[in-house]
This record gives structure tokens, sequence and C-alpha cells, in this order.
């Protein structure tokens, strides 16, 4: 008897850690196809001509481009006012002139280490974005490229900035302080132009 109770007790023990697993890997399925049904939801939203995101169609308010979608982001986010916040993937190389221009709303943008290019007026007129990193890599900060940025505070610029083109922070009226770079050998007129709370520049 005392056999048989144990070879019960050991049976059930089984059954109850396969039916866990079991339970695991159903969850771990949902919450993948849940995933891919996101992702697919969210592909109907964009237009890509030639790996480039040439459109966007939706309205989210915070917004993670899928992975794997582009290699570079067009003008689809050109005066679109209900984002806030915007997610690009690593795998993204450069982001066109004018991509985020006019989205006034857009507080954060996220730009991945593989962005080595960042066109003129990319962020033009960005009233909402109050500080960003720029990734390592960037050589150029382009024409107008944060020009009326007027809530941006701080900026980071990366080592390996060499040029900063004419007006590309001209009315970013709330920066505050800029650390230049080593390195940078260029900085071309009105480059900092009206930028009314400007206390320190620091050049090497």
């Amino acid at each position: 008897m005392a056999k048989k109770a144990k070879a019960d007790e050991e049976r059930r023990e089984r059954e109850t850690i396969e039916e866990a697993k079991r339970r695991a890997e159903r969850l771990e399925r949902e919450a993948r196809e849940r995933e891919e049904k996101r992702q697919a939801d969210l592909r109907k939203n964009f237009t890509i001509v030639e790996n480039v995101l040439t459109s966007w169609y939706g309205s989210d308010r915070h917004l993670t481009i899928p992975s794997g979608l582009v290699t570079e982001i067009g003008t689809a986010f050109r005066w679109k006012s209900s984002l806030e916040t915007v997610e690009i993937p690593e795998g993204v190389s450069k982001i066109h002139s004018n991509a985020f221009h006019g989205t006034t709303s857009l507080r954060s943008v996220v730009i991945p280490s593989s962005v080595k290019e960042i066109g003129k007026e990319a962020f033009f007129f960005f009233s909402g974005l109050t500080e960003i990193v720029l990734p390592r890599g960037i050589k150029t900060i382009a024409s107008k490229q944060f020009a009326n940025c007027s809530s941006l505070k701080r900026i980071t610029i990366p080592t390996s900035v060499k040029k900063i083109e004419a007006g590309a922070f001209s009315g970013c009226s709330s920066l505050q302080e800029i650390i230049l770079p080593e390195g940078i050998v260029s900085i071309e007129d009105n480059a900092f132009s009206d930028c009314a709370s400007l206390k320190n520049i620091k050049i090497p």
C-alpha cells in the first residue's frame, strides 16, 4: 500500500509539473500571437517605399516602430499632432529631412545608435521636446535640424560630430547650455541665434 501511495503521489507531481509547463507554453504562445497581431496592425498604418517609411496613418500618442520594418525614416511623421513619444528601432540608419517637422506635441524621440545621418529640419518646430540625445556616429548637425524647438533645454552632442550647420539650433529659446565635443571643426552662421536662455557654451 505504501508503495502504491508513493507511486500515486509521484504521478500526481509529474502531472502537476506537466500541466504547469503546458500552461506556461500556452501563455507564451498567446503572448507571442498578440505581439504578432499588434505588429501586423502597426504595419497596416505605414507606407514603405524601398525600405523608407514614407507615411503613417495612425493616431497613437505613443509609437514604437516595429523592428526590421525599415532602414530609413522619411517624412512619415511631419505635422502629426497626436504623437507624444516615438521609439525608432535599431537598424534604422537615416532620418530624412523634415521627418518630424512640426510634430508639436512630441516630447520624446528615442534615436538608436544605428542612425548615422539626420537631415535638415528633421525636428524643426518641435515645440514639445525638452531633451534629446544624439547617437554616436552622427557627423553633422544639419541646417535648422532643431530650429524653433522652443522647449529644448538640453542636448547631448556626441564626439563624432564635426560640423554644426547654419541655424541648427536657432530659436531654441529654452536652451541653457551647449557642450561642444572635442574634434568639432565647423560651426556655421546663426547656429545658435535667438537662443534667449543660453547661458553657457563650452568650446573645446
